[in-house]
């Protein structure tokens, strides 16, 4: 068997991702946005929308928590806590993406100390 760890903690992780999320959805700025945008109304408003009294947001943020933590059971991955905490991945990714675009915009990406 065989175990592969791409990154070997939070810096590299960072900026593996930065170098090339700014592409995943087109590379184009306002792509990044609508994506960013998409993915915090789906998995982060219902959430706190929930923890201010909303039973809507918690039906949402229940059936997102049931969907994640289906997909973890299925390949393998740790569901819970994991999937309740989904949206503060979520929040972590819009960071990432804002630094991968702003990085981009000023070339100022680099990859293992190289520049990209």
């Amino acid at each position: 068997m065989a175990a592969c760890r791409m990154y070997d903690g939070w810096p590299s992780l960072r900026d593996g991702y930065a170098k090339s999320l700014w592409a995943a959805v087109g590379g184009r700025p306002a792509g990044s946005v609508a994506a960013a945008a998409a993915l915090t109304a789906v998995w982060v408003v219902p959430p706190v929308a929930a923890l201010r009294g909303s039973r809507a947001g918690l039906v949402g943020w229940l059936a997102g928590a049931a969907g994640r933590a289906v997909v973890a059971s299925v390949t393998g991955g740790r569901s819970w806590p994991d999937a309740l905490a989904h949206p503060l991945s979520i929040l972590v990714f819009d960071a990432l993406m804002a630094r991968s675009v702003v990085g981009h915009r000023r070339g100022t990406l680099t990859w293992r100390d190289r520049p990209l």
